[in-house]
């Protein structure tokens, strides 16, 4: 791990006061921070000094205080070095690079951008550098013991704890103001099999595992795994939430793939589930999120190579607001035909320059000119209405051709750095009423950006319903984002007001399609009706889980089961 030199224990005090956590049936926006009676930094039960130092050498010396990333560029904790403040401008929106270090987290808003006291690039050297929610306090597991080390000290002192793999959270799960972070990003193991216990090829791989990665090492093999688009990501807390990708439309999502998996409790036993043993874990853990145990493995099953992937580029260019939301009405049109032809596709649309842009992608096509004929009809819309619609094929040989080349490499990644991801996913029925359709374009037209992000449907409506994963993917056919946002430096009142705007926004969808959920990887963990929009109908089983494998609440966060209850306390 890189961690930026600086003393283990010569923290810039900060203040650990809390929002107030709203209850179940909040019917208006707050910040709904986890209520907390574990013990955090600056409270008399932190550990001491001496107690910090013999965990370090437990761990062999890989324990250490961590300020946020951007403190190489501020003098704040007397770290400014204009070189490394060089390096991470320049790779700022790089996960590859921000993701290697402790005290980086690739979203953000939920690192170092996070309320009053945030710590970015933009604010010059002497501009403000707070800790922000990166937790002050590290441990690097580098092994199931190292982690079970950890847990042990959690229990001892009743800390607040996240843990931490490499800071693409979208819902802030893996920080927290004042916490004791355990990371996992060095649990690298990969290891393939010809055949997992009679049910076929699959690969098991560490947590720390980040998919560029698993890509080349299933290159290599001859295989090709699921996984996301953002290939610094890292395969569990992508698999934990569900996991979609742009082959989920013939291969399903993520969770579909999970053969067994290994976790440790709050307790610190190791655990092996698969769909024999531990069956309740074994159905939470599938979409259920995090909290309820670390997760150090995953064994995955592995497929066929691709070949023959057809990748089209396209883009829509609209004149005025009226024809621009009739882009965005025909593009949704053609959503359909996309699902039932097995494309994944991306488009996004920006109001300012009328434009709606993105790439689709068809694995193991049989007819370059078949597929090619299904974007004729959307040409022909755009020329019947003087709008340039245009399209352009490439064929590439493989999977890993299509990720290792850029723009899809995603080497340049766009973190969330001054705003919160709003998504719902949208049914297919909802596609079926011109009404609906016309309305949700209408709505999409006004917003500053929109994303289709096309990938439910096909093979995931197929998928087992037997597991925690939101009803609502088995069901859908697109999944929208847009964002909530705020200038870098804005203050927690000026973020919050940005967010009720963003709530009610998401409201109005809501109202349009009759469906109220979210891909809980990819949400507002503020979302007004969380515990049935991340999970549906799940909740309650969900939370009985929760209590019996964490009953002290140890493992928490905002996006979590059990995140209405207070951390730190036996439920």
């Amino acid at each position: 791990m890189i961690s930026h030199s600086r003393s283990l224990f010569s923290l810039v005090t900060f203040s650990l006061s809390l929002f107030p956590s709203s209850s179940l049936a909040s019917t208006t926006f707050s910040i709904r921070e986890a209520t907390d009676n574990a013990c955090g930094y600056g409270d008399s039960c932190w550990p001491t000094a001496d107690q910090w130092n013999a965990l370090n050498t437990s761990l062999s010396g890989r324990v250490h205080a961590v300020h946020p990333i951007a403190t190489v560029c501020h003098d704040t904790y007397g770290e400014y070095d204009a070189d490394a403040c060089a390096a991470l401008t320049t790779n700022w929106s790089i996960g590859q690079f921000v993701s290697q270090d402790d005290g980086g987290y690739v979203a953000h808003t939920w690192g170092d951008g996070y309320g009053d006291d945030s710590c970015g690039i933009d604010t010059g050297i002497s501009g403000p550098c707070g800790q922000g929610r990166v937790p002050p306090m590290f441990a690097d597991a580098a092994s199931v013991s190292d982690l079970i080390t950890a847990l042990a000290f959690v229990r001892q002192h009743n800390l607040r704890v996240r843990i931490k793999s490499t800071g693409h959270s979208l819902t802030g799960g893996s920080s927290a103001k004042g916490a004791f972070a355990i990371s996992i990003h060095s649990l690298k193991d990969i290891e393939f099999h010809d055949d997992f216990n009679g049910k076929g090829s699959a690969v098991t791989v560490g947590a720390g595992v980040q998919f560029f990665e698993l890509y080349a090492a299933a290159n290599e093999a001859g295989v090709v795994v699921i996984g996301g688009g953002c290939d610094s990501v890292s395969v569990s807390g992508y698999t934990l939430g569900g996991g979609h990708s742009r082959y989920s439309r013939s291969l399903g999502l993520s969770v579909d793939q999970v053969l067994e998996f290994q976790i440790v409790t709050a307790a610190g036993v190791l655990l092996t589930v698969n769909e024999n043993s531990h069956t309740d874990l074994w159905w939470a853990i599938r979409g259920g999120g995090s909290g309820f145990g670390v997760i150090v493995s995953w064994t995955l099953k592995t497929h066929p190579p691709v070949t023959n992937e057809l990748v089209a580029n396209f883009q829509i260019v609209a004149t005025s607001q009226e024809t621009y939301e009739a882009a965005l009405l025909e593009y949704l049109k053609f959503i359909p035909t996309l699902e039932q032809n097995r494309w994944s596709d991306l488009m996004v649309g920006t109001q300012s320059v009328f434009l709606l842009v993105g790439a689709a992608f068809k694995p193991n096509i049989t007819s370059q000119a078949d597929e090619e004929a299904l974007w004729q009809p959307l040409q022909d819309w755009g020329a019947a209405n003087g709008l340039t619609v245009a399209v352009t094929f490439t064929l590439y040989s493989s999977q890993y051709e299509v990720s290792t080349t850029e723009p899809f490499a995603n080497q340049h990644e766009t973190p969330l750095e001054t705003e919160v991801m709003i998504t719902r996913l949208i049914p297919a029925s909802a596609f079926n009423d011109d009404s609906t359709l016309e309305a949700m374009a209408s709505f999409f037209a006004t917003l500053p950006v929109i994303q289709y992000l096309d990938v439910p449907g096909g093979q995931v409506m197929n998928g087992s319903t037997d597991m925690a994963l939101n009803p609502a993917w088995r069901s859908a056919i697109s999944h929208i984002a847009w964002y909530a946002t705020w200038s870098e430096g804005a203050t927690l009142a000026e973020q919050t007001a940005a967010r009720e705007i963003g709530a009610q926004q998401q409201a109005n969808l809501s109202s349009i399609i009759g469906s109220a959920n979210s891909y809980v990887n990819e949400a507002d963990p503020d979302d007004l009706s969380w515990p049935s929009s991340f999970w549906g109908n799940h909740y309650s089983r969900l939370l009985s889980i929760k209590k019996k494998y964490d009953p002290q609440h140890y493992f928490t966060c905002t996006a979590c089961v059990g995140s209405e209850y207070p951390a730190g306390v036996a439920f």
